[in-house]
């Protein structure tokens, strides 16, 4: 079980978002498809990734992706 403080985009705490947790379950559909439907690779020559801290964790430079369609879908 996570801690309801550890992800903030629903807030927490007694007046949390209604629609959190049916949120949270179309955002694992979503991916899974996404991630059965397509091949993700990092493009060759930009795997340095600058983790910035923040609220969230994000990269300086950005997440330079390749996304190829599955050949086997």
């Amino acid at each position: 079980n996570m801690d309801p403080y550890a992800w903030l985009i629903f807030a927490a705490g007694a007046r949390n978002c209604i629609g959190q947790k049916y949120a949270e379950m179309q955002a694992k559909m979503i991916l899974t498809k996404l991630l059965a439907a397509f091949e993700f690779s990092v493009v060759p020559g930009r795997e340095d990734c600058l983790p910035v801290p923040s609220v969230i964790l994000k990269s300086h430079n950005g997440i330079h992706l390749v996304v190829k369609p599955r050949k086997d879908v």
